[in-house]
């Protein structure tokens, strides 16, 4: 993984964001498919909103996401459009894709 002054990157960047903006200006995009990270992420950025991707057709669950990632009021805002939209290639796509909507939105 990228190192800037002995951390990774992501780190060094958000440090950087943070320091030249507020929770209420900044947002994240941190992706769901290594969701055990989004739990050091959060201590470290508690109060900033999270933009996830990566749920459904990329492999990440929404469920880890919430338990990794959620603060006090919630703080993410999960995609997942693929998995979503590409639900099923048959003429009943309509309603594969309304059920895996629900589906992901249940959690």
């Amino acid at each position: 993984m990228a190192q800037k002054d002995g951390k990774p990157l992501y780190r060094a960047v958000m440090e950087e964001m943070m320091s030249i903006s507020t929770p209420d200006n900044m947002m994240f995009v941190v992706g769901a498919t290594k969701a055990d990270k989004l739990s050091e992420i959060r201590e470290f950025c508690p109060d900033n909103f999270l933009l996830v991707p990566g749920v459904g057709a990329q492999g990440g669950s929404a469920e880890e996401v919430m338990k990794y990632g959620s603060n006090e009021k919630g703080g993410l805002l999960i995609n997942s459009s693929r998995g979503i939209l590409y639900a099923d290639g048959t003429e009943k796509f309509a309603e594969a894709a309304a059920g895996k909507a629900a589906q992901t939105a249940s959690f």
